[in-house]
C-alpha cells in the first residue's frame, strides 16, 4: 500500500483492464489509494469512529496521513495502538472493497468498524505474553476509547 502499488481502480483503468473507474464503496468518485482509504465517505465514516475513540485527527490525503502517524509522539501504547488502528482499517476497507468487486457482498461501516475492534483486541491479547505492560496499556486506552 505505502509503495502505491496495488491495484485500485484508477490504475486498472489506466492499464486497460476495466472501463469504470468509479470507487466501489460510495460509487461517487474515481478509485485511488488516497481516495479509497481517506476521501471515500464511506471509509470516512469508519475511520471516523476511531480518531473520535483515540483522539486522533486525521487529515484526509494518503501522503499527510503517512506524515501524521511518522510524526505522532504520544505515549508508546497510544502509538502502537494508532498504528494497528491504522493498519486493521487499511486491510478492513481494501477487503470490503474486493468482497464488493469479486462477490457483490456488501457491509456497512458499522459492521467494518465491528471488525477492526475485534481485531484489535485479538492482537492486543496476543502480546500479552511477550509484553504485558504494553499490552495492559494498550487495553486500558482502547477500553477507556470506547467509553468516551
Amino acid at each position: 500500500m505505502a509503495l502505491n502499488r496495488s491495484p485500485t481502480r484508477d490504475r486498472l483503468l489506466q492499464w486497460g483492464v476495466i472501463t469504470d473507474g468509479s470507487c466501489l464503496l460510495c460509487n461517487t468518485s474515481p478509485e485511488s489509494r488516497s481516495h479509497l482509504y481517506f476521501e471515500c465517505s464511506f471509509s470516512w465514516t469508519v475511520w471516523q469512529d476511531f480518531h473520535q475513540r483515540l483522539q486522533f485527527t486525521s487529515p484526509r490525503t494518503w501522503e499527510e496521513v503517512m506524515e501524521e502517524l511518522m510524526n505522532f509522539t504520544g505515549s508508546r501504547a497510544l502509538k502502537t495502538l494508532l498504528m494497528l488502528t491504522w493498519q486493521a482499517t487499511i486491510y478492513v476497507l481494501w477487503v470490503e472493497r474486493n468482497c464488493r468487486l469479486h462477490r457483490q457482498v456488501y457491509r456497512s461501516a458499522n459492521s467494518l468498524s465491528t471488525d477492526i475492534d475485534r481485531t484489535i483486541r485479538r492482537k492486543i491479547a496476543s502480546i500479552r505474553q511477550d509484553a504485558p505492560q504494553l499490552s495492559s496499556d494498550m487495553l486500558c486506552q482502547w477500553f477507556s476509547a470506547n467509553l468516551s
